[in-house]
Parts: C-alpha cells; sequence; structure tokens
C-alpha cells in the first residue's frame, strides 16, 4: 500500500513520482528476496490499483516501461480512471458514484500549472504504442455500468493491439469499485478471488 501525496496539495507527478519510488524500492526489497553470492533474487511482484489507484498503476507502468526500468509481473486495473481527457462519449448507464462531471472536477484539482490531460501520464490510454507493448498481462474490472466501463473498454483495446495478453473483466450492475463491500456482496468476493488467480498464475511453483 502506497502512501503517495495526495493532490490538490501535492499536484501531478507528485503521486506518480512515489508511486514510481515505492515500485522501484519493492522490486529491490520484497519479502521473499535474498543475497545469492553478489546477485539479488528477482521475486514475482504485481502492481494493483483502483478508480484513481488505477490511474496511477498505468501510468507507473508507462514510466518503469520508458525508462527502461523492470516493470511488474502482472497488473490489475479496478476500475481505473484512464481517459481524463474526458470524451463526451465516457457516460455511464447508471452510475451514481462517478460522474462526468465530478470526474472533471478531480482532473482539475489533480493536475499542476501548466499540464494537461492529454499527457499519457494522466490519461494512460494515450499511452504510445511502443510503450504499451512493454506491459505485463493485464486484468482490467469494472462494473458495465459505470462511468469508468469506457476507460478500461478503451485501454483494453489498445493493450490488445499493442500485443499485450489482457483480460477485460466486466461485471453487470454493480457500483464502483464493488470490491469494498466486502462481507457484503458475494461479487465482492468473488472479484477478488480473479484478482488472486490471475497474479498467482504469474508465479513459478
Amino acid at each position: 500500500m502506497v502512501d503517495y501525496r495526495l493532490a490538490p496539495e501535492h499536484r501531478f507527478p507528485a503521486g506518480l513520482d512515489d508511486c514510481i519510488t515505492a515500485f522501484d524500492w519493492a522490486s529491490r526489497h520484497g519479502p521473499d528476496a535474498h543475497r545469492q553470492g553478489e546477485h539479488e533474487a528477482q521475486v514475482h511482484l504485481s502492481l494493483v490499483g483502483d478508480s484513481a489507484g488505477g490511474n496511477l498503476a498505468a501510468a507507473t507502468c508507462l514510466e518503469l516501461v520508458a525508462r527502461g526500468a523492470r516493470t511488474p509481473d502482472r497488473l490489475v486495473l479496478i476500475a481505473g480512471t484512464l481517459d481524463n481527457q474526458s470524451p463526451p462519449d465516457r457516460t455511464a448507464i447508471d452510475d451514481q458514484i462517478v460522474t462526468a462531471e465530478s470526474l472533471a472536477a478531480a482532473t482539475a484539482a489533480y493536475l499542476g500549472p501548466g499540464e494537461v490531460p492529454s499527457d499519457y501520464r494522466v490519461s494512460p490510454v494515450r499511452g504510445p504504442h511502443a510503450l504499451l507493448t512493454g506491459f505485463p498481462p493485464t486484468l482490467l474490472q469494472v462494473s458495465a455500468i459505470e462511468t469508468l466501463a469506457y476507460d478500461s473498454r478503451n485501454f483494453a483495446a489498445r493493450l490488445a493491439e499493442a500485443g499485450v495478453r489482457v483480460n477485460l473483466s466486466i461485471w453487470p450492475e454493480l457500483a464502483h469499485v464493488w470490491h469494498a463491500f466486502l462481507g457484503l456482496f458475494p461479487e465482492a468476493t468473488e472479484a477478488l478471488r480473479e484478482i488472486a488467480a490471475f497474479v498467482n498464475g504469474g508465479i513459478d511453483r
């Protein structure tokens, strides 16, 4: 869990920089890391984010690829805000939590002076093809009725075009990040099990 700096007190790219730093640290100090002579064993490492955290997870992966650094072994994006240019067809069937107005306000609060939502680190769906080809296998979960289904569908398509293994998991009639209702909604447990299976599938046994 990354305690990254929050906007509007700390605007973009402060939170993203913190996530990149945290990932780099985790890749070198994982709980199973040990030294074999002069070489440190590389541990399996997944990156997971929901909503605004999904934005940061995707943007972190883009920056890691751009820098030629190690990327996650698995990436999971739960209803991520992946296209903050707020295109007009980014609409919901029934979303009482995340609206076009709230997303626009959040983006404005997130961006620093001179920053624009078209920056692919703000709108990862607009990431260059050459960077997207470096992505790990990715799972996207989203509710069919929410505003951010638009983002997940389009980002999954971009990853597929880039030759990335991508699983787009669309759940009907659920609230934004229904995972938070663990113990109340059976779908919350099911979604977390889907994530666990996807993440653990990348670990050599």
